[in-house]
């Protein structure tokens, strides 16, 4: 890797698709980002050929985390996805607006049209379909099967189809 001084003190560490930096500061380096993974050993040697050790990074700032850009990233693209299938399931040429429905916000299984989970469902219903969910956080329960769901008064109201789904 090609270390870059920036300034006194100041050093460029490029690590593929992003940079992190060090600071030499008086009691130590702060490392600023520590790239993807498995950048840890080039961040080590480069700290070693400017001359200190690992034990001389004191701390680490973080700008930001990939994982989660990565993970609102696909969401992101899930949503979208979604609302194309919408948008194209409802212009086919059978489709007349005053006959959407409730009932249309909706999955089925791939292997069995007979099982669909709805909007407005109860919990009991869609456990019935779905199996039972982990509750995790708040009113989300996640389903082994990839499948997401926020309830409120025990009733479905919004769906989420991770990437087990697809």
């Amino acid at each position: 890797m090609k270390i870059k001084k920036v300034t006194e003190g100041i050093y460029l560490l490029p690590l593929g698709n992003v940079n992190a930096y060090l600071l030499s500061i008086q009691n130590g380096l702060v490392l600023i980002d520590t790239g993807v993974k498995g950048s840890g050993a080039k961040i080590i040697q480069a700290v070693q050929s400017l001359g200190y050790t690992a034990g001389d990074i004191t701390t680490i700032l973080l700008t930001h985390l990939l994982q989660q850009r990565r993970i609102h990233m696909k969401r992101k693209a899930l949503m979208l996805l979604v609302l194309f299938i919408m948008l194209a399931g409802c212009s086919s040429s059978g489709y007349q607006a005053d006959t959407f429905s409730i009932k249309d916000i909706a999955f089925q299984k791939v292997n069995n049209e007979n099982e669909q989970v709805s909007y407005g469902m109860k919990r009991e219903e869609v456990e019935k379909v779905l199996g039972d969910g982990a509750d995790e956080m708040m009113n989300y329960t996640f389903y082994d099967n990839g499948v997401n769901v926020f309830y409120r008064d025990g009733k479905l109201v919004a769906f989420y189809l991770g990437e087990k789904c697809l």
